[in-house]
């Protein structure tokens, strides 16, 4: 059996959405072969197993805070990261903060990312986006001032904030 007919039974056992993920990361022309083989495999009668759970349940609802981040907010996050790492998080999917994050770079690390070519494997793109997700939901969370020990630690902190 030839690599393509072995992807195309590993693909056929999928759901439709996660088999659609994975065609989408492919060249064309192998999405074009492995298209027919799994129209082959239905036409023949083979039924996908349904008992496998699909790759990325609730993928929506995860890249919901995503989504409606800011700019600065997801600067803040991206900022010190790769620039290969950048491209690969813009060519996810059409964010509404793309223009404004790049716009935040200075314009040679702009020029960076705009010149990476990036589509990640669908498993990368699944942890890049949960990564970014409990990344910003942990910056959203106020860390909470330590509380003082003692009165005196309290009577030092007010001191020392009036000094230069």
């Amino acid at each position: 059996m030839t690599g393509h007919r072995q992807a195309a039974v590993a693909l056929h056992a999928l759901a439709d959405a996660d088999r659609g993920l994975i065609l989408e990361q492919l060249a064309p022309a192998d999405q074009s072969l492995l298209r027919g083989y799994l129209d082959e495999l239905t036409a023949l009668g083979f039924e996908p197993d349904r008992s496998t759970p699909p790759l990325a349940p609730g993928a929506p609802s995860r890249q919901a805070g995503l989504a409606s981040a800011s700019a600065a907010a997801m600067f803040g996050l991206l900022e010190h990261e790769p620039v290969a790492l950048v491209a690969e998080v813009l060519a996810l999917q059409p964010w509404s903060w793309s223009a404004g994050l790049l716009a935040l770079y200075h314009p040679a690390r702009r020029e960076a990312i705009a010149a990476v070519q990036a589509a990640p494997a669908p498993a990368r793109a699944r942890f890049v986006l949960e990564s970014l997700t409990a990344r910003l939901t942990q910056a959203a969370v106020p860390a909470a001032a330590p509380a003082p020990s003692s009165p005196f630690e309290t009577l030092w902190r007010r001191v020392t904030s009036w000094r230069p």
